[in-house]
């Protein structure tokens, strides 16, 4: 999993980006070619939004086995190719670490969390019917 943390002063709206694919153009350092948005956190503290974003690395934009069993037999296959992910993220961001990510989320200093937080960001598809 690949953690980026970017701080704004306007909010952040990632849910026409989650569960889509695109190159890996934000961690070269990364052997994975693809990344696909998998989850959000979002934390107003004061006048300040704090995001992690985390992306799924992977060779290919083909779903799991489990993806596609929860899709259907006619439900998609691999998650679409469609993000610029630098360009989305725009200036501002950093790759961050597990424990960075941790320490943003839970600051130590005993903080509150924020004015508004967001965590777990999943976004899901309507249920399928099961086959009769």
């Amino acid at each position: 999993m690949i953690h980026v943390y970017k701080q704004t002063r306007q909010p952040v709206s990632a849910f026409e980006v989650m569960r889509i694919g695109g190159p890996n153009n934000i961690a070269p350092e990364t052997p994975e070619r693809f990344l696909v948005l998998w989850n959000v956190n979002a934390i107003k503290r004061s006048d300040t939004w704090h995001y992690i974003f985390d992306f799924d690395a992977r060779d290919s934009l083909e779903m799991s086995e489990l993806g596609k069993l929860m899709n259907g037999p006619r439900g998609k296959r691999e998650y679409q190719n469609a993000a610029d992910w630098a360009k989305w993220l725009g200036q501002g961001w950093r790759l961050v670490s597990e424990s960075d990510r941790w320490l943003i989320l839970h600051p130590l200093d005993g903080s509150s969390k924020g004015s508004a937080s967001i965590t777990n960001i999943r976004v899901g598809g309507g249920t399928t019917p099961m086959p009769e």
